[in-house]
């Protein structure tokens, strides 16, 4: 990942679930930018910059209020930290990560790793082109041999034998960040059942759910509207992942208001279908106040 000669924009051809993890970068742009950061991420509008998008349309607009880059950043900040923590309880041993869905997060510069980690991003041929195009002169420091081997992978999780050319010599700690929800509950299901079965060393795995009431309603979210992109797959209970497979032990869990640092009120909440319709989902159905978590387990 060292820095090449700079280049022009990238045109951007994503759509679809594809286009939601142009969303997320932008959010953790403006984190970035405020005065309080939850994240920080000193590549995120580095990473907007080299991409040729029109930032104006409505997906982008829905998300300019501060809560949505809030929600993002520290969403990302637990799964950040989680993923420090298994890295460093590990020692010396040789640890493996398995990023799904990476799309173009920097979470592989954020993470202090050694030599002893293997790093892999995965995510989807027309993903994975735009993002070796993006970080060939991305401004990141040059990859030394002290962060271990990092490797990209063109993949898809829901075909058959996914994981067939990915290494399995080691634990691992996978991470899915905004991916399960748009996959249908069975296809998460046994995104969840294939990892654990095929890492048979044991590991961790972490990510990000939504409750069922917000899944439910997914058609009224608004800056999903202009992407015709959906939520299919809703939890709003740990127990309901451990039944998935009898290995996943539940480690930990954070909902929304404590990986934004904000009080368990709906007024702090993303405005998920508007201000004011937000606020009545939250009146009438008391569940949406558990709208999203994000989960760990071992296995």
């Amino acid at each position: 990942m060292a820095k090449g000669a700079a280049r022009g924009k990238e045109k951007v051809l994503l759509s679809g679930v594809e286009e939601t993890l142009l969303a997320a970068i932008w959010c953790r742009a403006q984190d970035a930018q405020s005065e309080a950061p939850l994240l920080g991420d000193p590549y995120a509008q580095p990473i907007l910059d080299r991409c040729d998008v029109d930032y104006t349309r409505s997906t982008f607009a829905a998300l300019h209020d501060e809560r949505w880059a809030r929600f993002v950043s520290g969403r990302a900040r637990t799964l950040d930290t989680w993923c420090q923590d298994y890295l460093d309880g590990m020692g010396d041993r040789p640890v493996q990560v398995l990023q799904l869905a990476c799309g173009l997060d920097s979470r592989v510069l954020r993470i202090r790793r050694g030599a002893n980690v293997r790093w892999i991003d995965l995510d989807r041929p027309m993903v994975m082109n735009l993002r070796e195009r993006i970080y060939a002169d991305l401004p990141v420091p040059e990859q030394g041999e002290e962060e271990g081997e990092y490797i990209m992978r063109n993949l898809s999780v829901t075909v058959d034998n996914w994981l067939g050319d990915i290494p399995h010599d080691r634990p691992t700690l996978i991470i899915a960040e905004g991916l399960l929800m748009y996959l249908e509950p069975e296809q998460s299901r046994k995104v969840i059942r294939d990892v654990v079965d095929y890492f048979g060393l044991g590991g961790q795995i972490i990510f990000d759910v939504l409750g069922t009431v917000l899944q439910k309603h997914t058609s009224q979210v608004q800056w999903l509207k202009s992407s015709g992109v959906r939520f299919s797959w809703g939890v709003d209970d740990p127990k309901e992942i451990e039944e998935i497979h009898e290995k996943l032990k539940v480690v930990g869990s954070e909902h929304w208001n404590e990986y934004m640092k904000v009080e368990r009120r709906i007024s702090c909440a993303p405005p998920w279908f508007g201000g004011t319709a937000t606020k009545m989902a939250s009146k009438v159905l008391p569940s949406f106040n558990d709208f999203a978590q994000v989960m760990r387990f071992d296995f």
